[in-house]
């Protein structure tokens, strides 16, 4: 059975993003991880297991996209109910970036390095993953570091295993304040509802969304 092209208006559960990749990863093992070929099957991972930590902290339920132009690396979204109708998508445009073993100082030059001579609008986040053993003894003195610097984006999120090879993961914010939540990624993709793919269409002149299931579309747009 094929696959519907890719669609703007087309947006899969963190759920979905994760076992994407994993299927990757089952197939291909440490390849998947290293290799650009499966780069933004990796970042739709990072990001999707960040959303589990964002549907905990907000508990609203994160939609995502892999979008068709860079930048964004992703795309994510919430859908409100006004209580007159109206449906509202809140969205956000999201910048990936990893730090890792082989990358020299420390979380902020990374951070600072990732934005050198860049400005993003006011609907970017900037989500750090951390791939590498890392000690904050104080997130307070870190996120005040962030700060100083005044970066071009709306907010800046980490994420990281709390325990090697455990579903165990923190999300924490550095700015523009600081806050941080641990959370078990199978049990937050249990509580996600049935229906992995969703059409959120925006009716012309007007806020409204509206919202089906669906199913059978693709997941990387082709950029061909």
């Amino acid at each position: 059975m094929s696959l519907k092209p890719w669609n703007e208006n087309i947006w899969f559960t963190p759920r979905f993003a994760i076992n994407y990749f994993a299927i990757a990863f089952h197939h291909f093992g440490n390849f998947a991880v290293t290799s650009n070929k499966f780069k933004k099957a990796k970042e739709a991972w990072i990001m999707g297991v960040s959303l589990l930590g964002i549907n905990k902290l907000t508990n609203n339920q994160w939609w995502l996209q892999v979008p068709k132009t860079d930048p964004p690396d992703m795309i994510c979204m919430f859908i409100e109910e006004s209580g007159n109708g109206f449906n509202f998508l809140n969205y956000r445009y999201v910048e990936i970036t990893e730090i890792t073993k082989h990358n020299k100082g420390t979380i902020t030059d990374q951070i600072a390095k990732k934005l050198e001579n860049k400005r993003y609008g006011k609907e970017y986040a900037l989500l750090v993953y951390l791939e590498r053993e890392e000690v904050i003894p104080d997130l307070r003195v870190l996120s005040a570091e962030i700060q100083k610097a005044k970066p071009e984006v709306a907010d800046i999120w980490c994420l990281g295993s709390i325990l090697p090879d455990s579903p165990e993961f923190m999300l924490f914010s550095l700015y523009p304040d600081s806050q941080r939540i641990d959370f078990d990624a199978f049990k937050e993709i249990s509580k996600i509802p049935k229906g992995d793919i969703l059409t959120a269409i925006k009716s012309k002149g007007k806020a409204m969304i509206r919202v089906k299931t669906t199913s059978l579309h693709e997941f990387m747009p082709n950029k061909k």
